[in-house]
């Protein structure tokens, strides 16, 4: 009983940091699943979703077993794949941003803690060539990890990971258009979309308004 009592308030604090940790990341994972559920194609993130979105990617991240094998890095191909991805597709503070927070999430699992600034930086160069189209973004992307890898003696690149870098570029390549797209290139056709919708929505409760008085006046 006395062990009980002893432990009793650890385990409050526990429950009660627990609660706090569940409310605060259910603020912060709103907005990114807001955007996610509820976003027209071309309309661009605020910064409260920027964040939200990187600290869902840190998470699964984070959340990703370990597999000890020679040949398959799936950990790693999701980092290169979704710093790539939403590189291109968002611009460079996405992919700055999430470039941080996938190194801080693998500095967690113990890789060197150099990994952010790496990371961040292969979200940052790449960004800059966008506007070529994917190809050169994705053979930036490439160029830029080996430059990083020679240029930090601390960052030696395994078969795994180079492996794993290719298997990210590949896989950017190959999906299709519909899920790789510049949001500010599509940006003019999302508003036009959305303000088409608009208009023909206005233009339907006016008629519809008109059609009542007639018949009530008619």
């Amino acid at each position: 009983e006395a062990k009980a009592g002893s432990k009793m308030p650890e385990l409050l604090s526990m429950a009660a940091l627990e609660a706090v940790i569940a409310i605060v990341s259910t603020g912060m994972f709103k907005y990114g699943i807001d955007y996610i559920m509820q976003a027209v194609k071309g309309i661009k993130m605020n910064n409260e979703q920027m964040i939200s979105i990187a600290v869902i990617v840190a998470v699964i991240i984070y959340a990703i077993p370990d597999f000890n094998n020679a040949y398959v890095a799936p950990m790693e191909t999701v980092v290169f794949f979704i710093i790539l991805f939403f590189t291109y597709k968002y611009g460079a503070g996405q992919g700055t941003i999430t470039g941080a927070v996938c190194g801080f999430a693998l500095s967690l699992r113990g890789a060197p803690v150099s990994d952010i600034g790496v990371l961040t930086m292969m979200g940052i160069i790449p960004a800059v060539f966008r506007e070529m189209g994917r190809f050169p973004t994705a053979s930036i992307y490439m160029i830029t990890a080996a430059l990083l890898g020679i240029v930090n003696k601390g960052m030696d690149f395994t078969m795994q990971e180079i492996g794993a870098l290719v298997s990210a570029v590949i896989l950017f390549l190959l999906l299709p258009g519909s899920l790789i797209y510049r949001v500010d290139a599509a940006g003019g056709t999302g508003r036009q979309e959305l303000l088409a919708s608009q208009n023909l929505k206005k233009i339907a409760k006016i008629r519809m308004k008109i059609f009542k008085c007639s018949i009530t006046y008619g």
